[in-house]
């Protein structure tokens, strides 16, 4: 850096001379002069002094301005003056010269008016104004002003900086100007260094300082002081290499101290226009920064006198640096080997070779950053390869493996409000390499260092189809130094195995098949298979090598055993297809196979990755195809051998040979469909029927199975096909039907691709939701990726799943349908086959000409049975597999529900959620769901409108097309006409005679015939080249079209994962704007089908008329012909020209009529169109009002159902809801099954119709039949060629009638379809009502069983009862309650009583506040969620209202609906706390049940010890008391009862079980309970027990005086002293007396 010094010549200079200077004068004062003028060193002060004197108009206001000296933009400055006053100024913010500290304004001999002076701000300078004029009370006015200059100020001015005052007011104007020396530095120090760039360590670094004093400086520069400073680390000063020349003695370097470089070097005096130079050298050091800079910096402090009395210390300074080699990369060795695609398990690598120049390179790393925020790829290793001179500051970094890899990730915490747009993290795993040193000494420049990473993706961290993106950057310096950025999608290879079987010749009983395994990839293959491995084997087959294909074979082919093959390839790529043939016989003429069937296997397996990968592959297989070849042994006799030639005479031969043929020929007949391949040929019935039914009746399964889904692989066309293939179709009714064909075909395709879309929709709503938990920092990326992780690999496995069940269930839906359409046209076969013979019965006498022609009516009858048949037969096996296909589409997506639910719940666990975090996210998942499902419904319905619409057009095109065949043939008969019309016109004026006039009607009607049919046959030959080339168009602008559309969608996905590697993750608007996009597309395209087919058709209808065109020259020509052969007969040439002329003018006639006719047509399609768009509108608003009423009245039912139940738990609310939602999925509407229902439904009406008009008409025919044949039994006089006419025509006239009412549809269609909507309205009705009662079943059915177990255990509890009582009954009789043990027994079971109630009324106490706790929180969470969303709906209206009248109107309205939301929420969560707390109760008591039972049946088997009760006898008491209950179950109970062998002797357990009435007390007990009344003996004799037993009770103590223990779990269990103990003797022994017990 130079700081420059600058001196300003001074001088005054007066301004024009037309200013009176007398009235104003300016002064600057300063502490000293540079020369003669004042001058002033930067910091000082210096003071401005205006004076003013008297003005000449003294009645006027004035001002007085100081201009102060100012460069750049300006700012204002405001002080206070001494006096008060204020003063602004305006100047310049960036070269500000000065500050203006302070202004003054007073008088000489005076008193300075009020309001003397006010503030104007002007550019650049200080204003005084004064109001009031001059008034001669004071001498005059002096204003100072003080600034102070701002420090290092550098000018370029050569006269200084000016000042100037002005003096103003109306009349008059003066001025007055004074300089200012301003003294700056006036020495520079340069410094400069060689060489600058492109260094290294060991290199040396020489430094020139050159100090120089300038030469227009005044003053003397004195006592410099010089020190210099560089970056220690990185360089050092070269000993000895520090010098200096001073300009004294110029020619002489003087040599100074390492020391003093640092310490200081001092030059006493430096004269004007003198330098002083100083010379130094620094080293490069090993630790310098390769690619960094060195910097060296030098100061001078030195003093500076400008006068005797003035000084000032400056410093100035400068420095230099100089720039050190970098890295040189090399292009071919750095790289990142992703490319557009990604096998999962393949080696990837990132690689970096570089040169490294002598230095060091701290911080170095490789880094991959992934935006997704998860790990798509295990890193295998780390490698650095360098010279072995190099060093490392990190141990062991050379060479890493998988744990040197470390992840981290980076986010940034947002409020849960914004959890939807926070920013999320990216992932980034780093390879730290550390420090790397190239040395001086030992080290080469330039020295070569390769970085490489190996890693790869796996299965278990992506999913096939995810997008990954990956920055790798190389870290140098700390910095990225190289960076390569690639996106590629996750693919995996799935291949497919058919093994087939053939005849290898066309013989009857081929001996030799060809077998041929192809292994292809399937359509969802994405990527290429390595070690593809195929294991084949012909076993018991003799193999010819060679038909062997491959040829020639490679190395990898091994033959084993001459019978099987190993074939093992390297790769296959996507698109390629293996192929394994050979041709083969049986072994031993096929004695070696088995009987019947025998079964060849071939299998293939494969990896996603070639063998040499390092990262983890993926096998896929054996999969296995299997076919089978059957064995079956024809033996011919030959019946010449048998019988010998010797003894047969030569006639005998003859009759033999002839023989012979006849049994060859029926064995050929017999055996020409067998063979070893087990190629069974098509029957001759079914090849009829398949000349009945098209291609397009489903006729064998295994058939139906190759060409897949019946609707688009049974279609007659594919799905590009132009339109001009249906419009040319010769029938109308085809035609149609053609045309409703392509319609179903275009309507599935764009059901499925909802339906998918959909599916991963929802899935994708899912991902997105955890992936948000994630960002905001709820839970880290291992959770996440474990539970996407398992989520992905559990869709994968349901899909995998309903594939194979839909594949098995299709498969028999199939056989079904094609035994049912044989069996149907063959019903046909056999009455077409009975109708021809009856017809030929009646014919038998009819000429060839007759028969022709009502054979052929006939045939054209049948045809269009078999048409009628065939479309019903379509309709109907196109609507089972729909709705298959249908069925297990939802099943998919219910399974994909209940994995969401998973997911949700394993993200929950391992994320250790709190409460509040899994309630908003089941309630966002459940929010995402609903959005989602309603944006693919309305697309259900928009995609409804335009395929109705596009059918629509098409229809319409049909009309025209039909109304264009109308007018050519009406305009090529009426020609036809005109020549007809000109012989009999020739022939009436008897130009031409009656010979010659047939003559002439018979070469017209020929000539008619041949161009008919020339014009037919020209039209179908130039429709079809017409139809092919449209075809192929059409294919390529759909395909480009397509194209265009995978970009669009690619460009918006990466888009939205740009947006989530911003953490901008917004799951429904990114699902949203994807599904706008994917329906916006599909508008686009059927547009442009649209489009294509009115192009189409215009080329089509372009075409016709020009065939027309040219068939109307010709028949011109033809009739001017005919009139020149004429003409010799007598036809003049004027009557010829007049002729033509009126047939012309005809012509026009009708041209103009038919243009006419065809415009009015065209408006009507446009108005008829029209309104059908405003009624498919209507209808669509009518099916979104429908579903959305539809859901609102389910969630209502449901709501109301779950209200109505007593308790229901969390999990029994979680089953019904999710049942509920199932059953919805159900009702959803299907575009094309509803389609196929309408169609079908409609064909059904119309053949319903036309059976019935049959019917009828076969009646009437009959009637005829028999009226016509009496007749002719009664008219004597017809002969019988009459006769026979006349039953030839009625014969035509029946069959016209009949193929009239087949081809006949006068039914009103939009009526008809109509009412087909009312009925499907009412089956949906109607399957709405099934799904509530199955769902209020379903609630019936777990209060049920809820009921069920709560009175089971009562009923176990009551047995236990009474057999605890009637024990007690029993040992008291027994005289064993007054037993010390048994006392002890029953005071311990009183104490585990109290134990336990107090325990359990605890418990139950916690349970309660517990649950109640968390209910509380729920709603409180929830309540205070509604408050914003209301909060929100308000500011809503606030910003969206017109006015604020009106947004006060909203909220008034809006106030209202909400406090009725909250009141029915509150009621709704009183509800639902009220059900889990009665839930939780009655759990609690069946728990306190069987707690209890459990502690009185310990009670139970003590007094059943005490007893000495035997296990029979106790076995007997059990079963008793539960008659209900198994062998098991009792003997369970009896274990628990009879835990200890009774210490008594046979003798005594035989006197116990002999006095022991236990068995009696029991059954006397059950039948109590069961009996109604009882006896008055029995009354009496329990009045006398109770009597007896109360009597004793007074004496007995079993823990409470005077009660017994109540039985637990019998609230209304009789207190003891109601059933005591009897005694024996009281009951047994009358007379004895009873024993007494004291307690």
């Amino acid at each position: 850096m130079v700081l420059q010094f600058l001196a300003t010549v001074v001088f005054v200079s007066l301004l024009l001379p037309s200013y009176a200077t007398n009235n104003i004068s300016l002064s600057i004062s300063s502490d000293f002069n540079y020369g003669p003028l004042p001058a002033a060193y930067d910091t000082d002060i210096v003071n401005i002094t205006i004076e003013v004197w008297e003005l000449e108009d003294e009645t006027l206001p004035w001002n007085v301005t100081l201009q102060l000296p100012v460069q750049g933009g300006l700012q204002s400055i405001c002080t206070n003056n001494t006096n008060g006053s204020s003063v602004c100024d305006s100047m310049s913010q960036e070269n500000l010269y000065l500050d203006v500290l302070e202004t003054n304004i007073s008088v000489i001999n005076g008193v300075l008016p009020e309001n003397a002076s006010s503030v104007v701000n002007k550019t650049g300078s200080v204003n005084f104004y004064f109001k009031e004029p001059w008034n001669n009370t004071f001498e005059s006015i002096v204003i100072t002003v003080s600034i102070q200059l701002k420090p290092n100020i550098a000018f370029s001015l050569e006269n200084g900086v000016l000042f100037i005052a002005n003096l103003t007011n109306d009349a008059e104007t003066a001025s007055d100007n004074a300089s200012l020396i301003i003294v700056s530095s006036p020495v520079t120090v340069v410094m400069d260094a060689t060489p600058y760039q492109n260094l290294e360590a060991g290199d040396t670094i020489n430094y020139t300082i050159s100090i120089t004093h300038l030469s227009d400086d005044l003053g003397n520069v004195t006592d410099l002081w010089v020190y210099g400073s560089h970056n220690t680390p990185e360089a050092s000063l070269v000993p000895g290499s520090v010098s200096i020349v001073l300009p004294t003695n110029p020619f002489n370097r003087t040599a100074l101290s390492d020391a003093d470089y640092t310490g200081g070097i001092y030059i006493s005096e430096l004269a004007s226009d003198s330098t002083a130079t100083i010379y130094l050298s620094l080293r490069v050091l090993d630790g310098a920064k390769v690619g960094g800079i060195i910097g060296a910096h030098v100061t001078v402090d030195y003093q500076h006198t400008a006068a005797a009395n003035k000084s000032n210390t400056f410093t100035v300074s400068g420095y230099d640096f100089v720039s050190l080699k970098s890295v040189t990369f090399q292009n071919s060795g750095t790289y990142l080997s992703l490319g557009s695609t990604l096998n999962i398990g393949t080696t990837e690598t990132a690689r970096f070779e570089f040169q490294l120049p002598l230095g060091t390179v701290p911080g170095c790393a490789i880094q991959f950053d992934f935006p997704s925020g998860a790990v798509p790829f295990e890193f295998v290793k780390g490698e650095v390869r360098a010279p072995a001179s190099l060093t490392f500051l990190t141990p062991n970094a050379k060479l890493v493996d998988s744990a040197g890899f470390i992840s981290s990730s980076v986010s940034r915490r947002r409020k849960r409000s914004d959890r939807m747009k926070r920013a999320g993290p990216a992932a980034r795993v780093t390879y730290t390499i550390g420090t790397i040193t190239n040395p001086s000494s030992g080290g080469s420049s330039g020295a070569n260092v390769t970085a490489v990473v190996t890693f790869g993706p796996t299965a278990s961290l992506v999913s096939v189809g995810q997008t990954i993106s990956a920055d790798v950057s190389l870290i140098l310096n700390g910095a990225i130094a190289f960076q390569a950025q690639q996106s590629a999608v996750i693919t995996a290879p799935e291949l497919s195995i058919t093994k087939s079987v053939q005849a290898s010749d066309n013989s009857t009983n081929p001996d030799t098949v060809n077998f041929t395994v192809t292994v292809e990839h399937t359509g969802t293959s994405t990527g290429p298979a390595y070690q593809v491995v195929i294991n084949d084997a012909a076993e018991n087959f003799e193999i010819q090598f060679g038909s062997l294909i491959p040829s020639p074979r490679p190395s990898s082919f091994t033959i084993i055993q001459d019978e099987k093959f190993d074939w093992i390839v390297a790769s296959l790529p996507v698109g390629q297809t293996l192929v394994l043939s050979y041709i083969a016989k049986p072994r031993g003429d096929g004695a070696k196979l088995v009987e019947g069937d025998t079964y060849l296997n071939a299998s293939v397996k494969f990896y996603s990755a070639p063998p040499s990968s390092q990262v983890t592959a993926v096998l896929y297989g054996p999969y296995a195809a299997v076919t089978c070849v059957k064995r079956e042994e024809n033996e011919l006799t030959n019946l010449l051998l048998q019988h010998g030639f010797t003894v047969l005479s030569f006639f005998a031969a003859l009759i033999l040979g002839a023989v012979i043929v006849f049994i060859v020929f029926v064995v050929w007949m017999k055996l020409s469909k067998k063979g070893v391949s087990g190629d069974v040929r098509p029957a001759s019935a079914l090849e009829e029927m398949r000349g009945y039914g098209g291609q397009t009746v489903i006729l064998n399964a295994n058939e139906a199975m190759r060409k897949g889904d019946s609707i688009t692989g049974y279609s007659s066309v594919p799905p590009e096909e132009s339109i001009v293939y249906a419009l040319t179709l010769p029938d109308k009714m085809a035609m149609y039907r053609e045309l409703d064909n392509q319609d179903i075909v275009s309507t599935i395709t764009v059901d499925k691709d909802i339906e998918n879309e959909r599916t991963q929709a929802l899935k994708d709503a899912t991902i997105l939701l955890v992936q948000s938990l994630r960002i905001n920092n709820d839970i880290n990326i291992q959770v996440e990726e474990k539970c996407l992780a398992t989520f992905r690999k559990l869709t994968l496995q349901i899909t995998k799943k309903q594939d194979a069940e839909f594949h098995k269930a299709i498969a028999d839906v199939y056989q079904m349908i094609s035994v049912k359409n044989r069996e149907k046209l063959e019903q046909l076969i056999v009455k077409h086959r009975a109708e021809k013979q009856e017809m030929r019965r009646k014919l038998e006498g009819a000429s060839d000409a007759e028969r022709k022609e009502v054979m052929g009516l006939l045939d054209q009858q049948q045809n269009t049975e078999k048409s009628e048949l065939a479309y019903m037969l379509k309709l109907e096996q196109d609507e089972e597999t729909e709705k298959l296909r249908k069925e297990f589409a939802i099943r998919k997506r219910m399974a994909l529900k209940d994995a969401q639910f998973q997911l949700l719940e394993d993200v929950k666990k391992e994320g250790r959620l709190h409460e509040d975090q899994a309630e908003w996210l089941i309630k966002e998942h459940q929010q995402n769901q609903e959005s989602v499902e309603k944006v693919y419904d309305d697309e259900i319905s928009r995609q409804r409108l335009i395929l109705e619409e596009k059918l629509s057009r098409r229809r319409a095109l049909a009309v025209a097309k039909e109304s264009q065949e109308e007018m050519h043939s009406e305009l090529l008969n009426t020609m036809a006409v005109h020549q007809l019309q000109v012989v009999d016109k020739l022939a009436k004026q008897d130009i031409i005679d009656e010979d010659q006039l047939e003559r002439c009607k018979e070469e017209i009607k020929e000539e008619m015939l041949k161009s008919k049919e020339r014009y037919d046959k020209e039209r179908t030959r130039q429709e079809g080249e017409l139809q092919t080339r449209l075809r192929d168009l059409k294919k390529q602008r759909l395909a480009q079209k397509a194209k265009e559309h995978q970009a669009e969608v690619a460009e918006l996905e990466k888009k939205q994962k740009e947006q989530q590697t911003q953490g901008q993750i917004a799951p429904l608007a990114q699902l949203e704007a994807k599904a706008t996009l994917l329906s916006h597309q599909r508008s686009e395209l059927t547009e442009l089908e649209n489009e294509i087919d009115k192009a189409h058709a215009k080329e089509l209808e372009q075409l016709r008329d020009n065939v027309a065109l040219e068939t109307k020259e010709q028949l011109r020509a033809k009739e001017v012909a005919l009139m020149e052969k004429l003409k010799p007969e007598g036809l003049t040439s004027e009557q010829m020209d007049k002729i033509l002329k009126q047939h012309t003018k005809d012509l026009d006639r009708l041209q103009s009529a038919q243009d006419e006719q065809k415009r009015e047509q065209q408006n009507n399609l446009k108005d008829k169109l029209a309104k059908r768009r405003q009624e498919w509108h209507q209808r669509k608003e009518d099916e979104k009002r429908e579903q959305e009423q539809l859901r609102e009245h389910e969630k209502t039912l449901v709501k109301k159902l779950l209200d109505g139940q007593a308790s229901v738990s969390e999990e029994e609310r979680d089953r019904i809801l999710k049942e509920h939602e199932k059953q919805m999925v159900k009702l959803e509407n299907s575009l094309t099954l509803n389609k196929l229902q309408q169609k079908r439904m409609l064909e059904a009406k119309l053949a319903e119709k036309r059976e019935r008009q049959m019917e009828q008409l076969q009646k009437k025919q009959l009637r005829e039949v028999k009226k016509e044949e009496k007749r002719h039994a009664n008219d004597d006089e017809e002969d019988e060629e009459e006769g026979h006419q006349s039953t030839i025509a009625m014969m035509k006239k029946h069959a016209e009638q009949k193929m009239s009412v087949l081809q006949g549809d006068k039914i009103k269609l939009e009526e008809e379809m109509d009412k087909i909507r009312s009925d499907m309205v009412e089956e949906r009705a109607n399957a709405l009502k099934e799904q509530e009662e199955r769902l209020g079943a379903m609630m019936a059915g777990m209060q049920m069983e809820k009921a069920r177990e709560l009175a089971k255990i009562e009923e176990q509890q009551k047995a236990i009862h009474s057999l605890k009582s009637n024990l007690m009954d029993e040992l008291g009789d027994q005289g064993k309650l007054s037993d010390p043990e048994c006392k002890k027994v029953i005071e311990k079971h009183q104490e585990q009583q109290d134990v336990l109630s107090k325990k359990l009324a605890a418990e139950r106490e916690k349970q309660q506040n517990a649950m109640q706790k968390r209910l509380n929180e729920r709603v409180m969470l929830r309540e205070s969620t509604m408050v914003q969303q209301h909060e929100e709906e308000l500011r809503s209206i606030s910003k969206s209202a017109p006015n604020k009248i009106a947004a006060r109107m909203r909220k008034a309205a809006r106030k209202i609906r909400q406090n009725m939301e909250k009141e029915q929420f509150r009621e709704d969560m009183e509800k639902e706390t009220t059900q889990l707390i009665e839930d939780l109760k009655r759990q609690f008591e069946v728990k306190r049940l069987q707690v209890v039972q459990d502690q009185e049946l310990n009670f139970i088997a003590g007094l059943v010890r005490l007893g000495e009760f035997t296990k029979p006898e106790l076995r007997g008491v059990l079963q008793t008391l539960f008659p209900m209950k198994s062998a098991e179950q009792t003997e369970e109970i009896l274990q628990k009862l009879y835990t200890d062998t009774p210490k008594t002797n046979k003798k005594e357990d035989l006197s116990v079980s002999q006095a022991s009435n236990l068995g009696e007390r029991i059954k006397a007990t059950a039948l109590d309970s069961v009996s109604p009344t009882a006896s008055p003996a029995a009354g009496r004799a329990k009045s006398a027990k109770r009597r007896s037993v109360k009597k004793r009770n007074s004496q007995v103590d079993l823990g409470k005086p005077g009660a017994r223990p109540e039985p637990v779990g019998q609230s209304s269990t009789p207190e003891f002293d109601e059933r005591p103990p009897r005694s024996k003797s009281a009951k047994s022994r009358p007379g004895s007396s009873a024993k007494k017990f004291k307690s």
